[in-house]
């Protein structure tokens, strides 16, 4: 996701490492909301959290709830 924002030119190389930055520039170009970010943290922990190490993480709907 972080590559394909810097290829539309929401941030620029010298932030393109720095996640939490990111996320607050992202939020403050419009491109999308800091609770939508959120939401998707808060799936993204949970599929975490579920899946066995070395398996591929997956988002499932019941990661958002």
């Amino acid at each position: 996701m972080a590559l394909a924002l810097h290829e539309r030119g929401v941030f620029t190389s010298a932030i393109a490492g720095v996640p939490s930055f990111k996320r607050k520039l992202v939020a403050e170009k419009g491109v999308t909301t800091q609770d939508t970010l959120h939401r998707y943290r808060d799936a993204w922990d949970r599929a975490c959290d579920r899946t066995p190490h070395g398996e591929p993480i997956a988002l499932r709907e019941e990661d958002f709830s």
